[in-house]
């Protein structure tokens, strides 16, 4: 061979390289990973798994609280495919400040397998309003079947759907004033139970008496206001009933006596009763923010009412003008009731805030 042999060998090759087809010339010098990753990605896009869900509309009213709902779907996968299902609800909740916000609250996580292409459960509801469903097929539970290789494809596109619910019933509004007077009776009834222990508290020898009756009193009051039916409606009305009564009955096992006479609670530095957020509360003060339950549940009430508007397109029902006009007496710090009657969809967005917003100071005017 002579010295420029290699080279002619080298421009030979090239120049028969240059001459193939151009399929030929892909087929060469494409890497097969990113022709097989392409035509993955193009199955994936044609064999994306489908679900469906549904939602049964329930009849919502505080004379049928707590219902359940139906959830009916479908999902293009094999039988015995485990699905995690969620549902969640929002509900008002009371801040510190004395604000209120709307929470999500978890009302279901359960398994439930395909069968047929179908699956369905039934779930808790947190009573009228948005809710939220999540479906996930789970990865760890995938590993444990046989699958389709295409299925298996697909859920590395997407294992994880969710649907919005708007849950309500029209004739709600016309059912929620009389429920205001079973919530001042809870808040009359946690007031008395405040003065009894506050009272039993009077002396060393008065508490020890008392003291298993009234715990146990305290306890069952406590389990009550929990899982009372009304949270669907005024959640954060029973809930403020709810803190103080969990505060109380878990410091009443600690009360500390010195000298006969009642010193503070035991479990903290200062041996005060304090609440959840380590604020003092003077047995005056329990009572007072007992009995502010009443305005709490009636700023719910209005935004209810705001809500039902909304729900109606921006339009006020008759049914929420009777509402407003048979609970125009409702102990709130504000004339939402008569600026609800004429507010356009700007007014809504303002009382909303104003109810919202409105801080302890301002309902114990």
């Amino acid at each position: 061979m002579t010295k420029n042999e290699p080279r002619c060998i080298l421009l030979g090759c090239l120049a028969m390289l240059l001459t193939l087809p151009p399929l030929q010339a892909v087929e060469i010098y494409t890497l097969p990973s990113y022709a097989s990753l392409a035509h993955s990605m193009v199955v994936l896009n044609q064999e994306e798994i489908q679900v469906t869900l549904k939602c049964d509309q329930p009849s919502i009213s505080a004379l049928k609280p707590r219902p359940s709902v139906a959830l009916k779907g479908t999902c293009s996968c094999p039988n015995g495919v485990p699905l995690k299902i969620k549902m969640t609800g929002y509900v008002e909740d009371l801040l510190p400040s004395g604000a209120l916000v709307p929470i999500a609250k978890e009302l279901l996580s359960r398994i439930e397998e395909v069968e047929t292409e179908k699956y369905s459960c039934m779930s808790p509801i947190a009573g009228p309003g948005n809710h939220t469903a999540e479906v996930t097929i789970l990865d760890k539970f995938l590993d444990q079947r046989e699958l389709p290789d295409d299925v298996k494809r697909a859920l590395q596109l997407k294992n994880r759907w969710k649907f919005d619910f708007l849950l309500w019933d029209r004739n709600l509004v016309g059912t929620l004033g009389s429920q205001l007077s079973d919530v001042r009776s809870l808040t009359e009834e946690t007031q008395e139970y405040v003065r009894k222990v506050e009272t039993a508290i009077g002396s060393e020898q008065s508490w020890t008496a008392n003291r298993e009756k009234i715990i146990s009193r305290g306890q069952a009051l406590r389990s009550k206001l929990e899982s009372h039916e009304l949270t669907a409606f005024f959640s954060a009305a029973l809930g403020n009933l709810s803190d103080i009564m969990r505060m109380i009955v878990g410091s009443a096992p600690k009360f500390v006596f010195e000298n006969g006479k009642f010193k503070g609670v035991g479990r903290s530095h200062n041996q005060k009763l304090l609440n959840d957020q380590d604020v003092e509360f003077s047995w005056e003060e329990l009572n007072r923010a007992v009995g502010e339950s009443i305005q709490i549940a009636g700023r719910e009430y209005w935004l209810w009412m705001i809500k039902d508007v909304r729900h109606a397109g921006g339009k006020i029902r008759p049914e929420v003008i009777e509402a407003i006009d048979a609970n125009s007496t409702i102990p709130t710090s504000g004339d939402w009731g008569k600026r609800l009657k004429k507010a356009s969809s700007a007014d809504l967005d303002i009382i909303e805030t104003e109810i919202r917003a409105a801080s302890r100071k301002d309902e114990r005017k």
